[in-house]
């Protein structure tokens, strides 16, 4: 029964690490909003694996906004921007190279 636990135990944190992978990079981007607004984001994982970043909006005059919260699950990218109520929620396409999403701001 040890044996099974830590072969399960062992794929899961496989599976984990192999997600937080594929959402580390720089995932650059339009935002439409009657125009085109360029949008960054810079996700990295630090030194205990946590997912962590900032946001760049480099046509506002915006940089190092920080991400609230990053999560991975299977396919999809989720990100908290708490200083603008914001969050992007997307999925990884062609291979995981590529994010398509919708970005959505609370009023509150």
């Amino acid at each position: 029964m040890k044996k099974i636990l830590l072969l399960i135990c062992w794929g899961y944190s496989f599976i984990t690490h192999a997600q937080i992978n594929k959402a580390v990079g720089i995932w650059e981007g339009k935002l439409n909003v009657g125009v085109e607004l360029r949008v960054i984001f810079n996700i990295q994982a630090d030194k205990n694996g946590k997912l962590v970043g900032t946001t760049d909006s480099p046509d506002k005059g915006a940089k190092d906004i920080p991400l609230y919260s990053i999560s991975v699950n299977n396919d999809s990218l989720y990100i908290l921007i708490k200083k603008f109520n914001g969050s992007f929620a997307c999925r990884f396409l062609s291979g995981d190279s590529i994010i398509n999403g919708a970005i959505t701001q609370s009023q509150t």
